[in-house]
């Protein structure tokens, strides 16, 4: 526990997600396709809250922090997903992270009014549809750069956070 006191604190979720990654990773790695959507939720089923709260957070953030078009594609993508997209939302929300949770409303909105699916069987958005659209280039480009320029307060949000509880973030047996 002194390392991760030491340790600044928009660092401290990324270390702790490392574990949780791997372990997912692993588990996929022998899982076989028609198998994946069950076990992609028991994995997530056996974490805590907490650990729940973070992953979701980390899965959106680390594809978020992407160049632009991946961005915008992640979250189409994510969105086709309602169990991830309220996760996230669920995520950003415990963490009391407004200004994230505010922003990724706001990206919800335009990809709805775009006409974006909100399930996978409908699908067929591609990266390149970005640029095929100016007001959707305008509003993602907005949107990525408030994410960045919001993300550090929300990598420190969780740093706080897991100060306050770092049992609930180790026990992944």
């Amino acid at each position: 526990m002194e390392e991760l006191a030491s340790m600044p604190q928009e660092k401290l979720g990324a270390f702790c997600f490392r574990p949780m990654i791997g372990a997912y990773k692993e588990k996929m790695s022998v899982t076989e396709l028609e198998e994946s959507a069950a076990v992609k939720e028991q994995f997530y089923n056996e974490l805590t809250t907490d650990q729940q709260a973070l992953f979701s957070f980390f899965v959106y953030y680390y594809h978020a922090v992407d160049p632009l078009d991946e961005y915008f594609w992640w979250n189409a993508y994510f969105l086709a997903q309602p169990k991830i997209w309220s996760g996230t939302k669920a995520a950003l929300n415990y963490f009391d992270d407004t200004v994230q949770l505010q922003l990724l409303e706001k990206v919800e909105g335009a990809l709805l009014s775009w006409g974006q699916p909100t399930s996978l069987t409908d699908f067929q958005t591609t990266r390149e549809d970005l640029a095929k659209h100016e007001e959707w280039l305008a509003a993602m480009s907005s949107f990525h750069l408030s994410f960045l320029e919001a993300a550090p307060n929300s990598l420190r949000l969780i740093g706080a956070h897991i100060l306050t509880r770092p049992e609930s973030f180790f026990d992944l047996e």
